[in-house]
């Protein structure tokens, strides 16, 4: 039972470390844009971009 947890925990963390990993791919895609454009667009797209991510691992 203490092998079956560990073994679960270790997938847990490696899909939380790709959802990180995700999330700051996705930082670093849309900050720039904020900062160029300083406009609601781009943090629309954060804002949906975020969301996408989030639902789809549901």
């Amino acid at each position: 039972m203490e092998r079956y947890n560990d073994i679960f925990f270790r997938e847990d963390l490696r899909g939380y470390m790709r959802k990180l990993f995700i999330f700051l791919i996705g930082v670093g895609i849309a900050f720039p844009l904020y900062i160029y454009l300083g406009q609601i667009y781009s943090l629309g797209f954060l804002l949906a971009y975020f969301l996408y991510t989030a639902l789809r691992d549901i």
